[in-house]
């Protein structure tokens, strides 16, 4: 690819994703905003990297398409700063914008995957007239779990702000859970199935 960035992977008491805080030498990473400003701590944005290992330019493509004014490669990955660390959240495209901010599907997701009795959890984003879009979630419960989903919520608030908090829930099975051919979960399909389950437009 045209960068590569690695990390220990750890496991930490309430993870958020994968941390990054040791790059290779040769990299300057940052996180910005839209219109490239370094973001504030708690904050998400793309991560964006520069150095002599990152590849110059891309085939056939203008390079001020994809590297800033001061020569930072847009990843299109997205970040959460946490002090020295940046937390990848996901991908720019997976992200949800509710009542006028980001939410990463990712980052709520580690959060309820980290509560009792939920075995996975799939947050996407549906239209809505009032917010734009509406968080909710399609929720795996673990074998022989029963989950009171007034009780995830509650748990969620006190885990996460609350614009990120999903709204609605619906329990599926893990056969429910669509499969694209390159064994990723098919978001577009788990849209569409919890629409029609909560009686509201894709």
């Amino acid at each position: 690819g045209p960068y590569s960035l690695g990390d220990e992977l750890r496991a930490p008491g309430r993870p958020l994703c994968a941390p990054l805080d040791r790059f290779a030498p040769g990299y300057e990473v940052r996180v910005a905003d839209e219109r490239d400003r370094p973001v504030a701590d708690g904050e998400t944005g793309e991560i964006q990297v520069r150095g002599y290992p990152v590849t110059p330019g891309l085939h056939k493509m203008e390079r001020a398409d994809y590297f800033t004014a001061d020569g930072y490669y847009h990843t299109g990955d997205l970040g959460l700063v946490e002090g020295n660390r940046i937390h990848f959240v996901g991908r720019n495209g997976d992200m949800i914008k509710t009542a006028g901010s980001n939410v990463s599907p990712a980052e709520v997701e580690m959060e309820m995957q980290a509560l009792d009795g939920v075995h996975s959890a799939y947050v996407v984003g549906l239209p809505d007239q009032e917010r734009g879009q509406l968080v909710v979630a399609a929720v795996v419960p673990r074998e022989g779990a029963t989950l009171d989903f007034d009780e995830v919520q509650k748990q969620l608030r006190g885990r996460l702000s609350a614009y990120k908090v999903p709204r609605a829930y619906v329990s599926i099975s893990r056969a429910d859970v669509p499969m694209l051919i390159s064994n990723k979960v098919a978001r577009r399909q788990i849209a569409t199935m919890l629409a029609e389950r909560l009686g509201r437009a894709a």
